[in-house]
């Protein structure tokens, strides 16, 4: 018999998306989404979250994209270490990606053939919206800087608990 494949329905701000279970893979950004942009104290539902998405859609679909300069970049490994994010979450470390600017994230979410990828920048969500990757906003402060028609193409959401709403149930 052949096997069919899985889907979900997602429903945020009154739009559905479609997504197959089995090919879902998602991307999420450091600074200000897994830990706060200005203390880099961790957002304390963020590896829990990772870990249950890796679970759900398997270790190779959840990336990490986050735009770094070569100082931030070993600071952002050695705290990823010393919280024992890798143990912990059961990411894999290869899947963690650092790119030069903002619109590098967009390139690579193509490349990766990501679905989702969350960010607290409206930078990258505003070069997201010329992909096939959904961007998903975290925690945004001014939503005056988009467009009408560019907040149909978003997800927004404030909390960890929103993220896991849309990934896992």
């Amino acid at each position: 018999m052949k096997k069919m494949k899985q889907f979900k329905f997602i429903y945020i701000n009154n739009k559905c998306t479609i997504t197959y279970i089995n090919s879902m893979k998602i991307g999420f950004d450091i600074g200000g989404v897994i830990v706060d942009a200005k203390t880099r104290e961790l957002f304390t539902e963020s590896y829990r979250t990772i870990k249950l998405c890796i679970e759900k859609y398997k270790p190779e679909n959840v990336y990490i994209i986050s735009k770094a300069k070569s100082h931030w970049i070993d600071i952002t490994k050695k705290m990823l270490e010393e919280t024992n994010f890798y143990k912990l979450t059961n990411f894999l470390e290869e899947n963690i990606y650092f790119v030069n600017e903002y619109g590098d994230k967009a390139v690579l979410c193509g490349k990766l053939q990501l679905n989702y990828f969350v960010d607290d920048s409206i930078k990258v969500i505003k070069f997201l919206l010329d992909t096939n990757t959904i961007g998903i906003w975290f925690d945004p402060c001014d939503m005056t800087c988009l467009h009408k028609n560019d907040l149909k193409k978003i997800h927004i959401v404030k909390t960890w608990k929103s993220i896991r709403k849309i990934f896992l149930t």
